[in-house]
């Protein structure tokens, strides 16, 4: 299915398991840029190593790390 999200960039929270990690994957099938997130970084890495995206650890419950995210997307 082309949702014309060609080179569009996401921020995906909570996106190292579970519904977060199966958003990520179907935009990244759409062809746009992922950045996905979580409070571990190891997680992340483990469940998308396979996976064109970038990571980012960060909790974005705490207004610091929400801003940690939001620079390093």
């Amino acid at each position: 299915m082309d949702l014309d999200l060609k080179d569009k960039n996401v921020v995906i929270t909570g996106s190292s398991r579970g519904i977060g990690l199966s958003i990520a994957k179907a935009f990244i099938s759409e062809g746009s840029n992922v950045v996905v997130n979580s409070r571990s970084l190891e997680s992340l890495i483990s469940s998308t190593k396979d996976l064109n995206c970038r990571a980012v650890e960060a909790d974005v419950s705490n207004p610091s790390e929400a801003m940690k995210l939001i620079k390093e997307s």
